[in-house]
């Protein structure tokens, strides 16, 4: 960062600035060259898009650590665990790209853990996004296992991600190895900002086959 106060006042203003968040419990500190926010908010889904401010604010910090936890509400105001539920399993009934027929949902004081199977990773995620818009969800546990319906070997997982980095010109795949073993897919290596990083990672995600992705990338500015 190349004015560590001026970023941190850029971070608390952008959290007071963004409508989807109540900034009033969340601090921004400076730890060891890292950015870490902490406090409480209302909803799951708020921890994050605090996280999103944050690097928007920041977009050349080494590091953004998101200490934020949802705090469950008081009883009187709080969104009972039959409707949590309720909600999310409307929600998963009507989208139309993950069938919910095998998946298991328990809450219990806002606290949400998903099992079962899902044919593909991408909806593992998309399930978990769709459930941290539910008011009243303070925490998401997601068990699901990735199932595909036909088995990708290894090696063409691999060169399919490979392709997809070369036909996206937004992307200079010099400096990410990927590796795959088992259908699971680790990327590590540099980018040069975190859009770049969220590219990769979303085409590892997207292609058919994949499991499980761990994304090792970590953001290396360019020297001016």
């Amino acid at each position: 960062m190349r004015n560590p106060q001026e970023t941190l006042q850029h971070v608390r203003e952008q959290l007071q600035w963004d409508s989807r968040i109540d900034a009033s419990h969340i601090t921004v500190e400076l730890d060891d060259g890292s950015l870490v926010l902490k406090g409480t908010v209302p909803t799951f889904s708020m921890a994050d898009a605090a996280e999103t401010a944050a690097w928007t604010a920041a977009p050349d910090a080494e590091n953004i650590v998101n200490k934020i936890k949802a705090k469950h509400l008081p009883a009187e105001n709080a969104v009972s665990d039959d409707q949590i539920q309720k909600t999310i399993e409307n929600i998963l009934r009507w989208n139309p790209r993950i069938d919910p027929s095998f998946l298991e949902i328990e809450c219990a004081k806002g606290q949400v853990t998903l099992k079962g199977t899902i044919d593909s990773y991408w909806q593992k995620q998309r399930a978990e996004e769709l459930i941290g818009e539910v008011s009243g969800v303070v925490q998401i546990t997601n068990n699901l296992s990735v199932q595909p319906k036909s088995r990708v070997e290894d090696k063409l997982i691999y060169e399919d991600i490979l392709a997809a980095f070369r036909r996206d010109r937004r992307l200079n795949s010099s400096r990410i190895i990927v590796t795959v073993e088992d259908a699971k897919v680790a990327l590590t290596g540099a980018v040069p900002d975190r859009d770049r990083m969220r590219i990769a990672k979303n085409i590892a995600v997207y292609t058919r086959g994949v499991k499980e992705v761990e994304n090792n990338l970590r953001v290396e500015h360019p020297k001016a």
